[in-house]
């Protein structure tokens, strides 16, 4: 008999869901929009010198991984050429500010083969990324106020019990969207 009942309350679940037109369980997947990213900054050194690095973004709007986002703010300076557009510029500092913050709060990890080694800083970033230039007339330099939120990759032994903290909590965000539908 207790699978009839969770069999008639699945029914009943997925028929008011259906019925609900802002609930969540039929979404359509255009309107999502991506507002959390994977953020990872690799520094390879050879021989004891830097020879490469690569900054990697990827979306990850449903990762579990991330630790507590916190704001934050990070000053730079990049130098200009007279031929370097705006959205160059913006580019750069958005870059620069990702890496500073990697390299400061990231989780950290280290491979290492002969003399070649791979550090990798990892992290999640909430969008939008905002640059402020800061205007200095005494310089030459683009100077900028970076602000954003970020969150530390947390350790693996972690994963497990951010996973079903997760599960839990979009569980529950599925049961009461059933009653409050979205605007």
């Amino acid at each position: 008999m207790p699978s009839f009942y969770k069999s008639l309350f699945l029914f009943l679940i997925l028929g008011l869901s259906a019925a609900l037109p802002g609930c969540s369980l039929f979404h359509n997947p255009a309107d999502i929009r991506i507002e959390t990213y994977y953020v990872r900054y690799d520094l390879k050194t050879e021989a004891h010198q830097a020879t490469a690095d690569n900054l990697l973004m990827v979306p990850a709007q449903l990762d579990f991984r991330a630790e507590k986002f916190s704001p934050v703010s990070r000053a730079g300076v990049i130098p200009m050429t007279p031929e370097e557009s705006k959205s160059s510029l913006l580019q750069q500092a958005r870059e620069t500010s990702l890496k500073s913050i990697l390299k400061d709060q990231g989780l950290k990890s280290v491979k290492t083969l002969n003399l070649v080694t791979i550090v990798s800083y990892e992290g999640f970033v909430r969008t939008p990324i905002q640059i402020q230039p800061v205007h200095n007339p005494a310089t030459e330099d683009f100077q900028y106020q970076a602000h954003f939120q970020f969150a530390p990759v947390a350790f693996p032994d972690q994963w497990k019990e951010l996973h079903n903290r997760y599960l839990i909590k979009q569980k529950l965000n599925e049961f009461f969207s059933l009653f409050i539908p979205n605007p």
